[in-house]
């Protein structure tokens, strides 16, 4: 399983390790607050339902994106637990580069996290959007192939056999926020270079 080995990464939202699913998706360029945006870049979507997806190896990791006014509900997920429900809107003042989701002291081992547009489950928010800026995590980052060809042989060992089950979630992963990294710092130390790494083939 090929894995970059640093241990601090911040990926932006253009990185290809990122894996989006969903008809709503786009890159952001010409938004009139882009400069508020890491990078003057974000990923945005209005669709229900539209996911973005990261695997990785290590202990913590954050994503970041903006809460504005034609925001609404969205939610995250680790290693396919129970969804966390967040409310996206902000108003006067908007606000950029916002945790939308963090988790902290986990095991050392593989991850998975799911970022949704969840905006149906409260339409009266006003809002429908979600977008993500960038994403910073301590561990190494796996390929989105890597995460497609392992879910295809999951799925295909769990309909050969009823015994296969998948693991369980310990909800208790999730430490209070005083734990939190810095985002600042931890963009800080990470050259820009990392949010764009690519394996030999």
């Amino acid at each position: 399983m090929s894995v970059d080995s640093s241990s601090q990464l911040v990926l932006d939202d253009t990185s290809s390790y990122i894996l989006y699913q969903g008809d709503g998706w786009s890159p952001q360029g010409y938004d009139v607050y882009i400069s508020q945006y890491r990078n003057e870049t974000f990923h945005g979507t209005v669709v229900d339902g539209d996911s973005a997806t990261v695997s990785f190896f290590g202990t913590d990791i954050q994503l970041f994106g903006g809460k504005r006014p034609n925001h609404g509900y969205y939610s995250g997920q680790l290693d396919g637990g129970t969804k966390q429900f967040f409310n996206g809107t902000a108003k006067n003042p908007e606000l950029y580069q916002q945790v939308l989701y963090e988790v902290h002291g986990l095991e050392n081992a593989q991850h998975e996290v799911v970022l949704r547009n969840e905006w149906r489950q409260h339409a009266d928010s006003g809002g429908t959007y979600l977008d993500l800026d960038f994403i910073a995590l301590n561990g190494s980052i796996i390929s989105p192939d890597t995460i497609t060809s392992s879910a295809s042989a999951t799925s295909s060992l769990q309909s050969s056999s009823s015994t296969v089950s998948g693991p369980e979630t310990d909800p208790s992963a999730t430490l209070p926020s005083s734990t939190s990294l810095n985002a600042i710092q931890l963009a800080a130390t990470v050259p820009p270079s990392l949010a764009y790494v690519f394996y030999p083939s």
